[in-house]
């Protein structure tokens, strides 16, 4: 971050690496006591972030003061122990659940509460993620009692923030360990478990305790993966391991993602003191080039400089390489309050897109058919030539429309017709969107050393319309390999006098590319009906679904030990006291 207070202007600039610089800079207005038209906020290209760049950080606050007290540019610097203590924590959770169920199966009920691990003080999103994890903690399963509460724990730790998942990650781990435990009370396969607590299509949208389920096709999407695993004859492997003395085992997870936040009105109602919707603006200028200014941030994951230019060739019949997209600057860009998390980017942001890209068409056709002398119904756009369909030759290209609109337009445009090509939209939807997905595990276990490793790994998913398939498929493995981390090796470890231990990567491992196994994945579309283009996010899909489906793994393959994995990560030290308890028990 840079601060830059203009002792002329009394503009307070600031550089930041952020995922919502409006909301950065209103927050900055509000805390400062200085009216936001003397802030302006501009991001670079953020990188990825994953949720800790959401939030809103003290420092930030303290290097604008300074600027203004000394008169120069301040820049606040965090190196690796600093960002340990002061980002914010995003996944310790204790959780008490417990189910009833039937002898078949069939889950009746289903009551948790959830404590927050807070730290000393509230960050920007305060308890949300936790109150997401209660929100969900029946997943996708039809249950017909559910009661969930939140307790806040105030500690001297690190307050407590966002992180890919946000509180999803912990019901997932809920739920899914809910259904395995119950399936072997109950000696049934996990799947069959599965299969019949799941929501119905025709069930559509299902009023969970929270939210509304716009739509899925959760057992269409769980048989894919089972039919894969088959098809890989992963029990065969496991079951003639064991024969020589090796423990492997398969293990499932079955996950929903809330996307799409909005709705504005109902996250005010809940306590979110800021906007959801997504407003973009779509302009053609007087060459024919197409830009889109946007208020997202450009987090490496591909909306800058791909979906979007891929909506807009699509709509409006461009080529791809005469569109631009801006972003990250308060003073030239459209308004996003959210900002780019919550998997929301692509549905709201490209939503906006596609309807203002519509209309803005419409005015390029009745431009066009005024000076072909035309009906514009008649016309048809391909790669920046408007033609009469069926009339080779009578045709004019985008540049010529982009001159009749701003520089020569007498007889030109049509009577009545403004000037400028430009349209804006405020997306703001109705509902969320859910995506969903089943992950497949399958991981051998090492008795002596407790050392887990991941033989494969494959997912199935559907999130709504497929905009870029290699985007995609890199968010579902980018996910899962941060679910691996969580399940098998990030750990954040506290002294008794309160001092946090993990200062390095020496002390709080991550996965390489050596800890993370080849990844398969399948797709379904199921379009979001009240979404334009249907799309659903897909951000944090893999995050959410991984560690129920190791831990399951982990179980299975320890079967014979009775281990039960209830606590993450499933460390080799932990691993092992695991088994010996288990010994004993039986």
């Amino acid at each position: 971050m840079v601060a830059t207070r203009d002792p002329y202007t009394d503009v307070l600039d600031v550089y930041l690496s952020t995922q919502s610089p409006n909301l950065a800079r209103d927050l900055l207005g509000e805390v400062l006591g200085v009216s936001v038209d003397k802030i302006r906020v501009r991001v670079p290209d953020v990188g990825v972030v994953s949720g800790n760049k959401f939030d809103f950080y003290a420092e930030e606050v303290v290097a604008s003061i300074l600027s203004k007290q000394t008169g120069r540019p301040v820049k606040l610097i965090e190196d690796r122990l600093e960002s340990f203590v002061a980002n914010a924590h995003s996944r310790e959770q204790k959780i008490e659940v417990s189910i009833a169920a039937k002898n078949d199966g069939t889950i009746t009920g289903l009551r948790s509460t959830v404590y927050a691990v807070l730290g000393g003080q509230l960050a920007t999103v305060g308890i949300g993620p936790n109150w997401l994890t209660a929100a969900l903690i029946a997943g996708p399963y039809d249950i017909a009692n559910v009661e969930s509460s939140v307790v806040g724990v105030v500690t001297n730790r690190s307050p407590y923030g966002s992180y890919r998942g946000w509180g999803q990650p912990k019901a997932n781990f809920v739920h899914e360990r809910m259904v395995d435990l119950l399936a072997r009370k109950l000696g049934m396969d996990s799947i069959a478990v599965r299969s019949r607590n799941l929501i119905a299509p025709d069930a559509f949208p299902y009023p969970s305790p929270v939210f509304f389920y716009d739509g899925g096709r959760y057992q269409t999407c769980m048989d894919p993966a089972t039919d894969e695993v088959a098809s890989r004859k992963w029990v065969a492997r496991r079951d003639e391991a064991r024969a020589q003395g090796r423990h492997l085992g398969i293990g499932y997870s079955f996950h929903v993602e809330i996307t799409a936040p909005g709705p504005t009105r109902i996250m005010n109602m809940a306590g979110l003191q800021h906007s959801s919707f997504d407003e973009e603006v779509v302009r053609i200028d007087s060459s024919g080039g197409v830009t889109v200014y946007t208020g997202q941030s450009a987090l490496g994951r591909g909306h800058p400089d791909r979906p979007r230019p891929g909506l807009q060739a699509e709509s409006l019949g461009v080529p791809l390489e005469t569109v631009t997209v801006v972003v990250g600057d308060t003073d030239t860009c459209a308004f996003t309050g959210y900002g780019t998390g919550g998997s929301r980017a692509a549905a709201l942001g490209g939503a906006a897109v596609i309807r203002a890209s519509g209309r803005l068409k419409e005015k390029v056709l009745r431009i066009a058919g005024h000076m072909l002398e035309a009906d514009p119904k008649d016309l048809e756009i391909s790669d920046g030539i408007i033609s009469i369909a069926g009339v080779p030759g009578r045709s004019i290209t985008m540049a010529e429309i982009g001159d009749a609109s701003y520089r020569r337009i007498n007889g030109r445009l049509p009577e009545g017709e403004s000037p400028t090509l430009e349209e804006r939209d405020v997306f703001d939807p109705d509902n969320v969107a859910f995506s969903y997905g089943c992950t497949a595990v399958l991981a051998e276990v090492d008795t002596e050393t407790g050392v887990v490793t991941l033989v494969e790994y494959l997912m199935a998913h559907d999130c709504g319309t497929v905009i870029n398939p290699t985007i995609v498929d890199g968010q579902i493995r980018g996910g899962a390999a941060q679910a691996i981390g969580g399940a098998l090796y990030e750990e954040l470890v506290y002294g008794p006098d309160g001092q946090i231990q993990t200062t390095t990567f020496m002390d709080y491992l991550i996965p390489t590319a050596s800890e993370i196994p080849d990844m398969d994945i399948l797709h379904m579309e199921t379009p979001a009906e009240h979404i334009p283009g249907g799309f659903k996010g897909v951000g944090e899909g893999g995050t959410i679904g991984g560690a129920a489906a190791i831990a399951g793994a982990v179980d299975d393959a320890l079967s014979e030990a009775g281990v039960f994995t209830t606590s993450l990560p499933i460390t080799p030290p932990r691993l092992l006291a695991a088994m010996k308890a288990g010994a004993a028990q039986r």
